[in-house]
């Protein structure tokens, strides 16, 4: 995939239900994306769309705030007159690293969670979100480094640096070999 600016936010969409990308082709994919996210073509003359035929996704880089948002809502896409479900979010921007803390309680909102952790206090936390219904909430940093400790309010709280769980299963012979 070519490099994008960096200075642009990145959103990436994933298509559902099988659709290989690759042999639909990267023009009727991005005509099907800027439909469904309705921006008008004025708008959408700095966007750039590039499709990842090896992930099967499409990598949407744009400028404009409200054209990242409008992005991000894309749920399914009409392409080739099927419909395809479709999920959307933001990349983490160039130059940052993803930390994590845990036990946060559950009725904290989006916005409290953001005004607790992203403020002067943490003056290297960009954003912060919660992993779907759990109590493990995570967020970007600037630079390449996750602080040991971030200040959650005013309580001072252990912050780990978050990779993806990723499950391997190997199947092995009786031998004890891999197949």
């Amino acid at each position: 995939m070519p490099p994008l600016p960096k200075n642009d936010i990145e959103v990436i969409v994933m298509i559902r239900g099988g659709l290989n990308i690759a042999k639909i082709g990267a023009a009727a994919v991005a005509d099907a994306i800027t439909v469904v996210g309705c921006i008008d073509e004025v708008k959408r003359e700095a966007d750039t769309i590039c499709p990842n035929y090896q992930q099967n996704i499409v990598v949407v880089s744009t400028p404009e705030e409200e054209n990242a948002t409008k992005y991000v809502r894309i749920k399914e896409l009409c392409i080739a007159g099927d419909m395809h479900a479709a999920a959307a979010y933001r990349a983490a921007p160039h130059e940052t690293c993803k930390g994590i803390i845990r036990n946060v309680p559950l009725s904290e909102g989006p916005e409290a969670l953001s005004r607790k952790i992203v403020n002067p206090r943490n003056p290297l936390a960009l954003a912060a979100k919660r992993i779907k219904e759990s109590g493990t909430v995570i967020f970007a940093f600037e630079g390449y480094k996750v602080p040991n400790y971030v200040r959650y309010g005013n309580a001072l709280v252990r912050c780990t640096f978050y990779r993806k769980q990723i499950d391997v299963f190997l199947c092995l012979r009786k031998d004890g070999a891999s197949r």
